[in-house]
């Protein structure tokens, strides 16, 4: 911002969301991030609470705002290219997924659907605590790439949160349909295989 301030270069920055392995690229997927750690866990374990989220009067519909890394790269191209207007030449842009079809508790079911055995939990702190127990019940191997180091920040159920504010519009015309759905989920299951992080479904 001082540099648009004092010199008046233009400048337009891109706030991503939580940026996840690209969607066709087999193999390359980031083994530490929570994103994965959060499967692994949820297949070695065979268990996922009914709902990651909070109740919430509003109704609400909890949203997952990751993007594959490819999306959040063509959507920040898409942005940058062409005429600036005058108006725009200093921005903040967030670039993320607000569809409502897409959330933790949507994805549960597609790790279903790919064939693994998850028990669901009605109550979250019930499932914390049995979750964190079969963590640590694992071999090395699995407790390394598990979310055993950070399960302490699960501890509670996730709010719902809103959009922040300045959303990237050029995000609109990439996402009518979301990136993150069932087939991209298996996909990531597949790579955790290729990588041997979890096994075959059952």
């Amino acid at each position: 911002k001082e540099l648009h301030e004092t010199a008046g270069v233009p400048v337009r920055i891109f706030r991503p969301g939580y940026i996840l392995a690209h969607k066709t690229y087999m193999g390359q997927i980031n083994t530490r991030d929570t994103f994965t750690r959060l499967l692994q866990g949820i297949v070695t374990t065979c268990l996922a609470p009914r709902s990651f989220y909070k109740p919430d009067s509003s109704m609400r519909a909890p949203y997952f705002d990751g993007l594959p890394v490819d999306i959040v790269a063509k959507t920040i191209a898409a942005s940058s290219v062409g005429r600036w207007d005058v108006a725009e030449l200093y921005s903040e842009r967030v670039v993320l997924n607000d569809r409502a079809d897409v959330n933790l508790d949507t994805m549960i079911g597609w790790v279903k659907s790919a064939g693994y055995r998850v028990e669901q939990v009605e109550r979250y702190s019930e499932w914390h605590d049995e979750f964190s127990n079969r963590l640590n019940a694992l071999d090395r191997s699995q407790r390394q790439h598990s979310l055993l180091p950070l399960v302490h920040a699960w501890k509670h159920p996730l709010r719902r949160g809103s959009v922040p504010a300045g959303r990237d519009r050029a995000v609109n015309g990439l996402l009518n349909e979301s990136p993150v759905n069932e087939i991209y989920v298996h996909k990531c299951l597949s790579d955790m295989r290729m990588l041997g992080l979890i096994g075959p479904p059952e």
